[in-house]
């Protein structure tokens, strides 16, 4: 139990403890198994591996015949992790070996997942980083990436400070803002990178994002005898033993320092840090100390695009005005068609307008039918087997054929317009077909003329 690497020069020595393998709860991590898909991965790549806590953890949501493989920057961590997966039983599917997550020693497409935990704050350019991870992975391939926003961890007081002067809590955020700044600035990573990972998987092309958040805490409550309890208690009493308040003090006065800080300022903060810090310590050892013991953990997936995949679709196009697809021929038989199907599209309707067949409600709250399937506006509706006839601006009725399409609610009417390609019958006033205009002969006509004669 404990920290063996605590004290040591290797980057990340003194978060090496048993506590870190109490950071996941086993249910979440099947359930984001069953999310990412890991079922299916044979080969998974652990970038800043450390001793190897994450892959081995991960790897218990892989297939069963999945080889997994550590890259660290740090030899002497390479080898921790190998004797650690020894004597775990677990040698002969991890192996591990030195590199930088920069620039990983592995040829393109070889890996079904790519993974990292806490290694992004550490990083200057994140965003390379993640674009070597996309490299590595096959087409299809799952990149996941779990990483803090521990400006938020800075504001969950336990329960001494909340009940404490206002001060001491937002003076200990102004430590811990001004530190990640300062870090940030010197390229050794933002240290709650957690907040902007979407974002960033959004813009390197990864497709099928998804984002959670990690479900586990470690409450603090006597008497600290529960197995993931003891390891945070051992962690808190030495960091205060050794005058932790965020880091070592060297290194949190460079932080502080090139964040912007002032000399007299840092004294001031470190104070309270190393007060809040003992105090804690004293709580813990007299069985009074309550903490929730959460933290804000993001967990962001994508995928890779297949080749030849392209861009992920852009914003729909605005909605073309109207009579706009009949003046390019939108139907067989229109103007600029040839009476058949538009290439590239179907028999009823060109490409562009199949594709914009609207949802019930949509853009004009109309059904759901694709709009050049919809009567004109122009002409009476009348009725008509299989026809649909359109007037044109100038007058002159267009045959074409009724609308197929599928999806249709409703067959599309048929239309009848009034024009010289139509004529109405001789003597006809109202311009239709159901009486014929009287010939000269008629009765009327003669009774008419002898009332005349008469007069």
């Amino acid at each position: 139990m404990g920290n063996e690497f605590k004290g040591e020069a290797a980057h990340s020595a003194d978060y090496f403890g048993d506590t870190r393998d109490h950071w996941w709860n086993r249910d979440y991590l099947k359930l984001l198994g069953e999310r990412w898909g890991l079922g299916a991965v044979h080969e998974a790549l652990d970038v800043g591996c450390g001793v190897g806590h994450w892959g081995m953890l991960l790897g218990e949501q892989l297939s069963p015949d999945a080889w997994v493989i550590g890259v660290d920057r740090e030899a002497r961590w390479v080898e921790k992790a190998a004797e650690r997966a020894a004597a775990r039983g677990l040698g002969g599917h991890y192996r591990y070996v030195q590199g930088t997550a920069e620039a990983l020693p592995f040829a393109d497409h070889s890996f079904d997942l790519v993974t990292c935990q806490t290694v992004l704050i550490h990083v200057a350019d994140p965003a390379a980083v993640l674009r070597e991870m996309i490299r590595v992975a096959r087409p299809g391939g799952i990149i996941a990436v779990c990483e803090p926003n521990n400006l938020a961890h800075a504001m969950m007081a336990d329960a001494t400070t909340f009940a404490g002067p206002v001060d001491d809590l937002v003076a200990m955020l102004r430590l811990q803002m001004v530190c990640e700044r300062g870090k940030a600035a010197l390229g050794e990573g933002n240290n709650s990178v957690g907040q902007l990972l979407p974002a960033m998987f959004a813009d390197a092309g990864l497709l099928d994002l998804k984002v959670s958040m990690n479900d586990r805490a470690v409450p603090l409550v006597p008497p600290y005898d529960a197995v993931w309890q003891r390891p945070m208690v051992e962690e808190m009493l030495d960091f205060a033993e050794r005058e932790y308040g965020l880091w070592s003090h060297d290194e949190t006065r460079r932080y502080y320092l090139a964040g912007g800080g002032g000399e007299g300022d840092f004294a001031a903060h470190w104070a309270l840090a190393l007060r809040l810090v003992r105090r804690a310590a004293d709580e813990l050892r007299a069985g009074t100390y309550r903490v929730s013991g959460g933290v804000v953990g993001y967990c962001v997936s994508g995928r890779k695009a297949a080749p030849g995949a392209g861009a992920p679709p852009g914003p729909p196009r605005p909605p073309p005005r109207a009579g706009a697809a009949r003046r390019r021929g939108a139907a067989p038989g229109g103007r600029g068609g040839g009476g058949g199907p538009a290439p590239g599209g179907s028999a009823s309707l060109p490409q562009e307008a199949a594709d914009r067949v609207e949802a019930p409600g949509g853009v004009d709250g109309r059904s759901a039918r694709p709009l050049s399937a919809r009567p004109s506006p122009r002409g009476a509706a009348a009725r008509g087997a299989g026809v649909r006839w359109r007037a044109a601006r100038w007058g002159r009725a267009r045959r074409r054929p009724a609308s197929t399409e599928p999806g249709s609610a409703r067959p599309a009417p048929s239309v009848v317009a009034r024009s010289r390609a139509w004529p109405t019958p001789r003597g006809c006033r109202r311009g239709c077909a159901r009486r014929p205009a009287r010939p000269p002969g008629s009765s009327r006509a003669r009774r008419i003329r002898g009332a005349l004669r008469v007069i």
